[in-house]
């Protein structure tokens, strides 16, 4: 009687002693796995081209370390305030190189307009550019020159005058244009210089009218002058009273 008992007892503390073992292994397994989990940055909906990331685009997702990518975003913070540079879809993980930094940015001129500004190229000649002491970042002045006619007088009258005021300078460069004649291209290029403005809509309408209908010269703004003046104009018959 007392060996059956013994054998019963024996029987329950290794029944006990198995599944207090696979217990402990299969904790053991779960602390793994996490330790093997890690969280990266992922798009919380879709996400456009060219678009700035905010904190609600983006969300954090934990897949295992077998699947991590070098260049998968680990930290939210380091994708808010960069632009995407395609498209991104829902749950997609954010890459590093699908992002662009605003303030590295050197191959895509649109993203160095502000927000509610738009970028013309108008060309330029020596003295218009000031002898090329125009920079990129510079801040001018644009003055006007056109015809415009005097019913009192009889005769047409030129007048300028300063229509534009602290734009900032986004580019000044040179492009050559090769010259063709009879559907052949010629050796020698014709220069082009242009200059490149950040200005509002309603500027870029101004500027474009007054390129085409008269001349255009720029003034160079002292750095940090913000003082606006307001100007009558001066016109040709003004000139010789």
């Amino acid at each position: 009687m007392n060996q059956k008992i013994l054998f019963i007892i024996s029987l329950i503390l290794a029944s006990i002693t198995t599944i207090l073992f696979y217990l402990y292994m299969d904790g053991e397994k779960k602390k793994e796995a996490q330790l093997q989990n890690v969280n990266i940055v992922v798009a919380a909906r879709e996400i456009p081209p060219k678009t700035l990331i905010t904190q609600e685009m983006v969300t954090m997702k934990e897949i295992n370390r077998t699947f991590l990518h070098p260049k998968m975003m680990r930290n939210i913070q380091d994708v808010v305030g960069k632009y995407a540079r395609t498209a991104i879809i829902q749950d997609e993980p954010i890459m590093s190189s699908r992002l662009i930094d605003p303030n590295e940015v050197t191959d895509h001129f649109a993203y160095t307009i502000s927000e509610g500004y738009r970028a013309i190229t108008l060309s330029y000649n020596p003295v218009m550019g000031l002898a090329g002491l125009v920079q990129p970042g510079d801040r001018v002045d644009v003055v006007g020159t056109y015809v415009i006619s005097n019913p009192k007088e009889g005769e047409p009258s030129a007048k300028s005058k300063i229509f534009i005021q602290d734009v900032q300078v986004l580019s000044v460069g040179t492009t050559f244009f090769p010259v063709e004649e009879g559907g052949e291209r010629k050796q020698e290029e014709v220069k082009l210089e242009t200059i490149t403005l950040e200005v509002k809509p309603v500027e870029a309408e101004i500027l474009t009218l007054a390129e085409e209908q008269g001349s255009i010269r720029l003034l160079l703004r002292p750095v940090n002058s913000q003082e606006r003046v307001n100007t009558n104009g001066v016109t040709s018959l003004e000139l010789l009273k």
